[in-house]
C-alpha cells in the first residue's frame, strides 16, 4: 500500500474515493452541527442524524397520504374532477418556484457564494462535495415528495387515470428535479462576478423575449389556421370536444415530462462535471465605495444613503435577477397579446373540452394576485434583510438623536425600502393587465404591500438577532407577515363586491402602518 492511498489521495494528487467520502461526511457533519448552533440545542450530531433520517422517513409517509387523501376527498366531492391533471398542475407550477429559487433568489449562491469557501479552499473540499451537503438534499426531498405525493395519487383515484396521465405524473416530478438540479449546478459551476448594466441588459432581455413570443404566437396562428377547414374550432378544439371514450387520451403530456427528464439528467451530468472540474474561484474584490449625492430633502438623503449600503451584496443580485425574469415574462406576455392569441379559450387539456372563458376569467385575477403576493414577499426578504431596520435600526435612531426630523427619517426609510420594489410591481401590473385583460394597479399595490407587511410584523414580532446584526429565523415574524401581505388579495377573493375599493384601501393601511411603525421606533424611549 503506497503512502498516497494511506492518506487517502490517488496517484493523480486529487482525493481518492474514500478520502472523497469522508470529507463529504464531515462537511455534513458540520452542516448539521451548524443548524444546531442556529437552533441553540444541545443535542449530539449523531443523535441529529437519526432524527434528520426519521423526519425524512415521516415526511415521505406523509407526502404519500396527503396525495391518497386528496384524490380519495376529490373523488368523493367532485367525482367528474380529473385529480392527475389537477395535481400535474400543481407540480409544475411548484417546479417553476423551485427553479426560480434555485435560480434567482439566494440559493443561487449557496456554493459559489459560500461565506466559508477560503475554509473549504484551504482543506481542498472540493465544490462538488458542498453541492451535496447543501444543495441536493433540498432538491432530494422536493422531488421525492412530489413523486410520492403523485403515487398517492395515481392509488386513490382507483385505476381511473389512463397510462399517458400515470407516466406523466410519475415522470413529471422526476423532470422537475433533475432540471432544477442541472440549473443549480449550471449556476454553481459559474458564479456572478462584474456587475451588470441592468437597464441595458433589461432591455436586451425584453426585445429577446419580446421578439420571440411575438414569432411564435404568429407562427402557432399560421399553423392553426391551416387547420380552420377540419371544424368550427380547429384541429385542437375538435380533439378537445371529443369524449374521454372517442379520444381515450393523447400520450403527448407524457412524453414531454419523459423528454424534460433526460433534459434534465443530461444537463444535470454536464454539470457536475463542470463543477468538478473547476477549481473554488478566489474571492471576488470589495465593491468600491459609492459616493452619495447629500443634496435635497432629507426623506432623500436617507434613501441614497441605505440604497448605497446594498452596492456589491448576494441580495442585490437576487434583486437584479427578479427584475430581469419579471422583464422577460412581461415582454413574452405583451408581444403574445399584441400578437393575437391563437386560440379563444387559453387552454386546451387532452381528452377533455376546452377551458370556457368564463373560468378562465374567473381564475386569472386570483391567479395573477397571488403571483404578486409571492414576488412582493421575496422581494421584501431580500430588501429587508439588508437595508431593514433590524439592521440600521440604531444608525437611524443616532441621527434623529443628532437633530434630524423623525418624520424626515421615517419616510426616507419607508422610501429606501419601497423604491427597489417598485420597478417589479410595475412589470407585475402590466403583466397582470395583459393576461385579464383589465388595466388595475391592485397587482403593482401587492408587490408593494409585501415589503409593507414585512416592515409591520418585523416591528410587531421581531425576529432574534444574529451576531452579524442582521435578523434571524423566526416562523411567528415569517406567518404574520405572509398574513399581513395576503389581505389585498384574499379579501377580495371573498366578496368580490368589494374587489374594486378592499385592494387599495388594505394597501394604504399597510403603507401607513409601516410608516407609523418606522416613526414609533424611532421616537420610543
Amino acid at each position: 500500500m503506497t503512502g498516497a492511498a494511506v492518506h487517502g489521495r490517488s496517484a493523480a494528487g486529487g482525493p481518492s474515493a474514500p478520502g472523497r467520502w469522508r470529507r463529504t461526511r464531515l462537511l455534513a457533519d458540520l452542516r448539521i452541527a451548524d443548524l444546531l448552533t442556529a437552533l441553540g440545542t444541545s443535542l449530539s450530531v449523531t443523535a441529529a442524524r437519526r432524527i434528520v433520517l426519521a423526519a425524512g422517513a415521516a415526511g415521505a409517509l406523509s407526502a404519500f397520504a396527503a396525495g391518497l387523501l386528496a384524490a380519495r376527498v376529490l373523488g368523493t366531492l367532485a367525482p367528474g374532477l380529473p385529480s392527475a391533471e389537477l395535481f400535474v398542475l400543481l407540480c409544475a407550477c411548484a417546479g417553476a418556484g423551485l427553479l426560480a429559487a434555485e435560480t434567482l433568489g439566494r440559493f443561487r449562491s449557496t456554493v459559489s457564494g459560500h461565506p466559508q469557501r477560503d475554509f473549504f479552499r484551504a482543506l481542498d473540499v472540493p465544490p462538488t462535495a458542498v453541492f451535496m451537503v447543501h444543495v441536493l438534499p433540498r432538491l432530494t426531498a422536493a422531488t421525492a415528495s412530489w413523486w410520492l405525493a403523485g403515487l398517492g395519487v395515481l392509488l386513490g383515484s382507483g385505476g381511473g387515470t389512463g397510462a399517458a396521465a400515470a407516466v406523466g405524473v410519475l415522470v413529471l416530478p422526476v423532470a422537475v428535479g433533475t432540471c432544477t438540479a442541472a440549473a443549480a449546478l449550471w449556476a454553481a459551476a459559474h458564479p456572478e462576478r462584474a456587475r451588470r448594466r441592468l437597464p441595458a441588459v433589461a432591455a436586451a432581455v425584453a426585445l429577446l423575449t419580446g421578439g420571440a413570443a411575438f414569432a411564435a404566437v404568429r407562427l402557432l396562428e399560421d399553423v392553426l389556421g391551416s387547420t380552420r377547414a377540419l371544424g368550427s374550432e380547429g384541429l385542437l378544439g375538435s380533439a378537445g370536444a371529443l369524449g374521454a371514450e372517442e379520444l381515450p387520451g393523447t400520450p403527448g403530456p407524457a412524453v414531454a415530462a419523459v423528454v424534460l427528464a433526460l433534459a434534465g439528467a443530461a444537463g444535470a451530468v454536464a454539470g457536475w462535471r463542470a463543477l468538478g472540474s473547476r477549481p473554488w474561484s478566489p474571492p471576488s474584490r470589495p465593491a468600491g465605495v459609492r459616493r452619495v449625492r447629500l443634496q435635497g430633502p432629507a426623506a432623500l438623503r436617507f434613501a441614497r444613503v441605505l440604497s448605497a449600503q446594498r452596492a456589491g451584496g448576494w441580495r442585490l443580485r437576487a434583486q437584479q435577477r427578479v427584475v430581469l425574469a419579471a422583464t422577460a415574462v412581461t415582454a413574452a406576455a405583451v408581444s403574445a397579446g399584441a400578437a393575437g392569441p391563437p386560440l379563444p379559450a387559453p387552454l386546451v387539456l387532452p381528452a377533455r373540452p376546452a377551458v370556457p372563458e368564463e373560468v378562465w376569467n374567473a381564475s386569472a385575477g386570483p391567479a395573477t394576485g397571488f403571483v404578486a403576493l409571492a414576488v412582493g414577499l421575496a422581494l421584501a426578504e431580500l430588501v429587508g434583510a439588508d437595508i431593514g431596520f433590524l439592521r440600521y435600526g440604531r444608525q437611524l435612531r443616532t441621527a434623529v438623536e443628532s437633530g434630524a426630523p423623525a418624520a424626515s427619517v421615517a419616510l426616507g426609510h419607508a422610501a429606501a425600502l419601497s423604491a427597489p420594489v417598485l420597478p417589479v410591481a410595475v412589470l407585475v401590473a402590466v403583466a397582470a393587465g395583459t393576461v385579464t385583460g383589465t388595466a388595475s394597479a391592485v397587482p403593482a399595490l401587492v408587490v408593494l404591500s409585501g415589503v409593507w407587511a414585512a416592515t409591520i410584523a418585523e416591528h410587531l414580532l421581531p425576529p432574534p438577532r444574529t451576531a452579524e446584526g442582521t435578523g434571524g429565523e423566526s416562523p411567528l415574524t415569517a406567518l404574520l407577515t405572509v398574513a399581513l401581505a395576503a389581505v389585498p388579495v384574499v379579501l377580495p377573493m371573498s366578496l368580490p363586491a368589494t374587489a374594486a375599493w378592499w385592494a387599495p384601501l388594505s394597501a394604504l393601511v399597510l403603507a401607513g402602518g409601516a410608516l407609523a411603525c418606522l416613526h414609533r421606533a424611532l421616537t420610543r424611549r
